[in-house]
């Protein structure tokens, strides 16, 4: 979202953030069954920060800052008190959180016919770097990375 001390109007980041309850799973298992659209049996919901390069009033690139932020953002979803103290405030502005029940369900909001969506893996056969002038020679206009 932020480049360079500008903030990026035309971009996004969706960070999903899950919880599982003595759940024995691998991660990465737990990530696949989402992008199915499929949550592990006895997990919660993933909670969604989402952040809106075309809402955002207000950006620091430093970590405290956007640290800070997140937990007003997230104490103001949790804390419907707290929601009317930050509604209005240029800080959090164009930082939305929400839960879902598969990140499946997430992307398909905003997926359009000419995005592509790279998964980045730790074993992958082909550097991201490739991967992304693949994408670019292919006329990919919009690229959905997922860590």
């Amino acid at each position: 979202v932020m480049t360079s001390r500008r903030v990026r109007r035309n971009s996004r980041f969706i960070a999903a953030f899950t919880k599982p309850h003595a759940v024995d799973a691998p991660l990465t298992h737990a990530l696949e069954e989402s992008l199915e659209g499929r949550r592990l049996c006895e997990t919660p919901p993933h909670m969604l920060v989402d952040i809106r390069g075309s809402e955002v009033q207000l950006m620091y690139a430093e970590e405290r800052w956007v640290a800070a932020t997140l937990s007003k953002a997230l104490v103001r979803y949790e804390d419907p008190k707290q929601a009317k103290v930050w509604a209005g405030s240029a800080r959090t502005d164009g930082w939305h959180i929400s839960r879902c029940e598969s990140l499946k369900d997430t992307l398909q909001d905003f997926i359009e016919e000419d995005t592509r969506v790279l998964l980045l893996q730790e074993d992958a056969s082909q550097d991201a770097q490739r991967e992304l002038e693949l994408l670019r020679e292919a006329g990919a206009r919009r690229v959905v990375i997922i860590v």
